[in-house]
């Protein structure tokens, strides 16, 4: 196993200059989100100045419907900006590559890492950690490799069970519960027990 004065230095060495362009492009889509919000906020600021100046005093109820949905559009468009120019696409994608997998390989050149894998829900039931049946699950960032002898893989999941209700009126509403969410690991240790653990 690597100590963590190995780990500072392969960071110093190999991996402080590659985050060097990820972060200005952290920046880049901080800096676009900031602008985005604040046009947002400038917009509706003048929205409510003009209602408040011209109005307020129209007996026209058009007009309060009409600036309700300015500012509506307003943020509509705050959102939409924000989605399509704000985000980096291929952020998250680089982030796990350059990043979270070169890590993952200085611990050991046994282990591999699958951004879009995860723990199968299998493997999660069988365990019986949690006794609640599963209806939604789903995860991402599968570690699995060997460390010596033992086999070990683990991944970030997620397990949900739902509940339905139906109010006097008749309106059913599905409700979801998360049962566990978080680092789910399995080792096996090549050890035979005759009872559960």
């Amino acid at each position: 196993m690597k100590t963590l004065e190995e780990f500072k230095a392969f960071f110093d060495q190999q991996m402080l200059m590659d985050l060097g362009p990820l972060d200005l492009r952290r920046r880049k889509v901080v800096n676009r989100s900031i602008k985005i919000i604040l046009f947002a906020l400038i917009a509706l600021a003048l929205i409510v100045v003009i209602y408040m100046q011209y109005g307020v005093n129209s007996p026209n109820d058009n007009a309060t419907v009409f600036y309700i949905m300015a500012g509506v559009i307003v943020v509509l468009v705050a959102v939409l900006a924000g989605s399509m120019w704000a985000r980096d696409k291929t952020f998250y994608r680089d982030f796990k590559t350059q990043v979270i997998e070169r890590i993952v390989h200085f611990v050991s050149p046994n282990l591999t890492y699958e951004p879009k894998n995860f723990v199968g829900a299998d493997s999660f039931e069988r365990s019986r950690i949690f006794l609640k049946g599963v209806d939604r699950y789903s995860g991402d960032d599968m570690v699995r490799g060997k460390i010596d002898k033992t086999q070990i893989w683990f991944s970030e999941v997620k397990a949900e069970y739902k509940t339905t209700t139906t109010d006097s009126k008749g309106n059913r509403k599905t409700s979801w519960h998360t049962i566990f969410q978080g680092m789910f690991f399995i080792a096996d240790f090549n050890k035979h027990f005759q009872t559960a653990t």
